[in-house]
């Protein structure tokens, strides 16, 4: 029976179907929208943005090096709600000054030299000349390469000996030049941790010029070795595009605390670090607030659209049926015989309707 009735006023069934079957297709592509496109777009503007990555340096000795080494990554990790970090990590050796040569340069002012060991350096350098150093031996020079520019201003060329003292022990200090080496890419975020001296081989301020650095093995400021460690520097590279959208204002919070406590913290030495990622991330938590909020009240706007076009054709099939429903009526149909037959054409119309609608939205 429910057939033959439904083909009676096909035409107002359809535009119900119809009416069905486009508001499915809204809502599933703002559900699309909501749940993968907002998130995809916000990862984009956040792995996109500048500066996104975690500089950190400062005075530390070896011991205070290797804790702080242990106690990063967990406390990054924490952070950022769980994101993997990628963390490297450069030791920084005494003030070495010269020996055999005027005090400062021609304009005035005081020269010093920095020794420095980084991780995989020669994945991020191209070798110009010479080779890379190896491990030093006791009772040697150092083996050590020097970026190439650094190595131009102080007239040094591989297979040279340079003689410093340090600046704080008053300890001779000889190295042995290797190799020369450029950064493969200026503007590469490694050379961030050459943060004391700078890709130009040379930096100054106040009347001070630090060159170098030289750059050796780590072993070279194990216990014993012939350096002294000063400072230490970690460059921390966050995999921005593995935080849960809904987490980013809890991952910009968590990491504004992280970075206070390691400026001021209660035991070690404090650090200096140098990011915009938590204001690149409260940014984009807050865009996708908004995003979202505008797409509820597209949801809203389009859930009333639809019940009143709805209400208007169920009003319409009602008045055409009004003679159909007396007839069966006086024929001893109840009202809930007549509500279970709206009941079976209304449901299997839904269903299929919104499934094509949902389908094609996606």
């Amino acid at each position: 029976m429910v057939l033959p009735r439904m083909n009676a006023h096909r035409l107002v069934v359809i535009a119900a179907a119809l009416t069905i079957a486009v508001t499915g297709m809204l809502a599933s592509m703002l559900a699309v929208l909501i749940g993968q496109s907002l998130p995809q777009a916000v990862h984009n503007q956040v792995t996109s943005a500048s500066n996104t990555t975690l500089t950190l340096s400062g005075p530390v000795t070896a011991t205070e090096d290797r804790q702080y080494d242990a106690l990063l990554p967990g406390r990054l990790r924490s952070a950022l709600s769980g994101a993997p970090v990628t963390i490297a990590h450069a030791l920084w050796s005494d003030p070495l000054q010269f020996t055999g040569r005027p005090s400062g340069p021609p304009g005035g002012g005081t020269e010093a030299v920095e020794a420095a060991a980084f991780d995989d350096v020669s994945a991020h350098a191209v070798l110009v000349r010479g080779t890379w150093p190896a491990a030093p031996v006791a009772g040697k020079p150092i083996p050590a390469a020097m970026p190439a520019a650094a190595a131009a201003l102080l007239h040094l060329a591989p297979g040279d000996t340079a003689r410093f003292r340090d600046a704080l022990s008053n300890a001779p200090v000889v190295f042995t030049i290797t190799g020369l080496y450029r950064p493969a890419s200026q503007s590469a975020q490694y050379w961030q941790l050459a943060s004391y001296v700078g890709p130009s081989g040379v930096s100054s301020a106040n009347g001070f010029s630090t060159y170098g650095p030289l750059t050796v093995q780590p072993a070279a400021f194990a216990a014993g070795g012939p350096l002294t460690m000063d400072a230490g520097s970690w460059l921390v590279r966050p995999a921005t595009g593995r935080i849960p959208a809904g987490q980013l204002s809890t991952a910009a919070a968590g990491l504004t605390a992280l970075i206070a406590s390691l400026q001021h913290p209660a035991v070690l030495p404090g650090l200096t670090v140098a990011t915009s990622l938590p204001a690149v991330l409260a940014d984009a938590a807050a865009n996708l607030d908004v995003a979202r909020s505008l797409l509820a009240i597209c949801a809203i706007l389009l859930a009333l659209l639809a019940g009143a076009a709805l209400l208007a054709v169920t009003r319409l099939l009602t008045g055409q049926r009004e003679a159909e429903t007396a007839m069966l009526i006086a024929r001893g149909a109840t009202r809930g015989q007549l509500a279970r037959l709206a009941v079976a054409e209304a449901i299997p119309l839904c269903l299929l309707a919104a499934a094509v609608g949902a389908a094609g939205g996606v």
